[in-house]
């Protein structure tokens, strides 16, 4: 969620950012291509949540360079079974996730610009935001 944030200040009050880091995510201004469709393979889980629900896909090999073990997988799940962080996965989805993926494939940012210096970096590992998929969805990689 903190991408989307930071994505957000920085097109909308970029007077109050001085540079921008995002990891691992891609830019708003990229233009969709099916060769990217894997990197968005976890948001129905998000969707369609029901309480209680392990969320553990999100560490799958689809997004991981090297499996996690089941301990720090379970680190990084264990904010998700408190209760009220549990109730809100959906409703954050919804209200927040998607409207900004529509805003995205609609070309919102595409069609503005990105004052703040920004920097995305990725692994060479990463999937599916490789160096090769990057070069074809930004258009001046």
């Amino acid at each position: 969620m903190g991408a989307i944030t930071a994505m957000q200040l920085c097109y909308d009050h970029p007077e109050r950012v001085r540079t921008a880091v995002e990891l691992s995510v891609p830019p708003g201004f990229m233009t969709f291509s099916p060769k990217i469709a894997a990197g968005f393979r976890h948001p129905p889980r998000f969707i369609w949540h029901r309480r209680g629900a392990s969320l553990r896909g999100v560490f799958s090999e689809a997004y991981v360079a090297h499996p996690l073990s089941q301990e720090t997988a379970d680190s990084h799940l264990a904010p998700m079974c408190r209760p009220a962080i549990d109730a809100a996965v959906r409703p954050l989805t919804r209200g927040m996730i998607l409207p900004e993926a529509m805003r995205l494939g609609r070309g919102v940012y595409r069609r503005r610009r990105l004052t703040v210096p920004t920097l995305f970096v990725f692994g060479r590992r990463d999937r599916p935001w490789s160096e090769e998929n990057m070069e074809r969805i930004c258009r001046d990689p």
